[in-house]
C-alpha cells in the first residue's frame, strides 16, 4: 500500500506539492531527495525518515536553465547526491545541504535526463 510522504514540503496555490524530481538514497532507503517548486523556484528537500518529516536543502544556481532534473545518489553514502539540470551537473558531499559544480554534459547532450 502507499502512504503519503509529502508532510511538511511547500504546496502551490492549489494545496499540491508540485514534484520536479524524486529518489530515494541508493545507500539508506530512510533517506529522500525531493526537488519542489516553492515560490516559482525549484528547491531541494531531504528527508531523513522515509518523508515523515522534511528540511530545506542547500541552493545550486537555476537561473537561465530549463526546468529539467535528474538527482542520483551514491550507492556508499547518503551524503553523496548528484544533480543534473539542463545540461549542467552539481555534486553534494553533505546531504545537499551544499553544492558544487561538478562539470556539464557535452554540448549535443542538453537535457539532464539524458544523463542520469
Amino acid at each position: 500500500s502507499w502512504l503519503r510522504a509529502d508532510k511538511g514540503l511547500p504546496v502551490t496555490s492549489l494545496g499540491v506539492t508540485r514534484f520536479l524530481h524524486w529518489t530515494v538514497s541508493a545507500a539508506n532507503p530512510e533517506v529522500l531527495f525531493a526537488i519542489v517548486e516553492q515560490n516559482g523556484e525549484p528547491r531541494l528537500f531531504v528527508s531523513t525518515d522515509r518523508g515523515d518529516s522534511w528540511q530545506v536543502g542547500g541552493r545550486w544556481t537555476t537561473e537561465g536553465l530549463p526546468w529539467s532534473f535528474a538527482l542520483t545518489s551514491s550507492p556508499q553514502s547518503a551524503d553523496q547526491l548528484y544533480l543534473a539540470q539542463g545540461g549542467h551537473i552539481w555534486h553534494s558531499a553533505d546531504q545537499a545541504r551544499s553544492w558544487r559544480a561538478a562539470g556539464a554534459l557535452p554540448g549535443a547532450l542538453t537535457t539532464a535526463s539524458l544523463l542520469l
